[in-house]
């Protein structure tokens, strides 16, 4: 195993990681996928002008002021809920489905449409890390799916893969090697947002267990291995629901969330404090394969 030591990583046991790497390769590229958060996992956890970055947040950019306004004021009420660790999961669990309800709901009031969610991606609002496409040509290259979880906009996400070469997009729900799990929007005839389709997801609920059915799900199934990418502590989870061989699972911390470091060692094999780069994906990838 190659030394994987990059500043600002910390590794809660280094021998269970090796085995899981070893392990890992030795089962071959054929036997792995990957499962990613997007929000603060591939894009960075804070805008180059200081704020919280996400696709949510993104669409202040584009509706207006009044729009901004009642989008910050449920993101301030909701936020130190999601963050917070001593809720009881159930009930947690039902704010993050009503946060989601709300957010939707000023989505239909204030006009969202295609065009504008396209704009936020012209407009280069998504803001991510250093060495996001090579990650994903490295995937590609050796034929590894990913699974690309998020309780944000899928339909912003598909625009930027897009945009930036990483997915082609098929008049079916599947792609070829890059999957978004997400919110998908419903669009009326002229493009206007008027809902969202079902299962809505938030960061409660997104894992394999809501892939139901996909097209290929039964793909990942066959690929019981994984490397896990995620920033919150509810992502390391994102992997259950199907039963996998060995997970390797890498968290991402930033200013806000490093008073959780110890549950982040308790849940995660690597813990990556670096608000820029993909760096550390990237070898670790390089090394499984």
């Amino acid at each position: 195993m190659k030394t994987l030591l990059p500043q600002s990583a910390v590794f809660p046991d280094m021998g269970k990681l090796s085995r899981k790497i070893s392990y890992i390769k030795s089962q071959g590229p054929e036997r792995l996928h990957v499962i990613t958060d997007f929000d603060r996992t591939l894009t960075m956890p804070v805008t180059p002008e200081g704020a919280h970055n996400s696709t949510w947040n993104s669409t202040m950019h584009v509706l207006g002021e009044e729009y901004a306004c009642k989008k910050q004021e449920l993101f301030d009420y909701y936020h130190p809920m999601w963050r917070g660790q001593d809720m009881d999961p159930a009930k947690k669990a039902e704010l993050m489905m009503e946060w989601s309800i709300g957010n939707f709901a000023l989505l239909v009031e204030h006009g969202m449409t295609r065009q504008s969610m396209r704009e936020i991606v012209e407009r280069d609002l998504v803001h991510p890390r250093e060495g996001v496409n090579e990650f994903f040509a490295m995937l590609s290259s050796a034929g590894v799916p990913s699974l690309v979880f998020s309780a944000g906009l899928a339909d912003i996400i598909e625009e930027y893969f897009i945009s930036e070469g990483l997915m082609q997009p098929q008049e079916n729900e599947g792609y070829k090697e890059v999957h978004v799990v997400g919110n998908y929007c419903i669009f009326d005839e002229e493009g206007r947002f008027v809902g969202c389709r079902e299962p809505m997801i938030h960061s409660c609920n997104k894992n394999e267990g809501i892939l139901n059915g996909a097209l290929y799900a039964d793909e990942m199934r066959k690929r019981p291995n994984v490397l896990l990418l995620g920033d919150s502590l509810e992502d390391a989870e994102m992997c259950s629901g199907i039963d996998h061989e060995a997970v390797v699972r890498v968290g991402y911390i930033s200013e806000e969330t490093r008073i959780y470091m110890g549950d982040y060692l308790r849940l995660f094999d690597a813990v990556i404090d670096n608000q820029f780069s993909m760096g550390y994906a990237r070898e670790l990838l390089e090394e499984l394969l």
